[in-house]
């Protein structure tokens, strides 16, 4: 990640949330697809996404980077891909609760095939705002 973000000369930080290696798996209806480039592929809307291993705990050097903050941008980015599996991080929530900063959440402008289609931005929203609170 460090290199990632010297090659692309970013301002700021780039902070993996788990230090260890997780799998994003999401449910649609009774099929579990695995895989963060499977999750769009289902049919229907997705009931619930899920990491394997299940509850990893929070990079401290995420946590403290969140703690110091003064702005958290959340988004845009594809909310049950990107945004979702880093709130599922064991800590995440409530060191974003807890932190001092300015929290923005930034909604995508179009829909995603397989998992937004149909949804307005109250939907990405409320889906958003069940697993962090608002």
């Amino acid at each position: 990640m460090r290199e990632s973000r010297r090659v692309l000369a970013v301002r700021g930080q780039i902070v993996p949330s788990p230090l260890e290696s997780v799998t994003l798996c999401a449910v649609y209806g009774d099929e579990v697809l695995v895989g963060e480039s499977k999750v769009p592929t289902g049919t229907g809307p997705i009931g619930e996404v899920f990491l394997v291993p299940e509850h990893p705990w929070l990079n401290p050097e995420a946590q403290l980077a969140i703690m110091n903050a003064e702005m958290i941008v959340i988004g845009p980015g594809s909310i049950y891909t990107s945004l979702l599996p880093n709130l599922l991080v064991e800590g995440m929530v409530e060191s974003l609760r807890s932190s001092p900063a300015v929290k923005v959440y930034v909604c995508n402008v179009a829909t995603q095939p397989g998992e937004t289609v149909g949804y307005s931005i109250h939907d990405h929203f409320e889906t958003r705002s069940g697993t962090w609170g608002s």
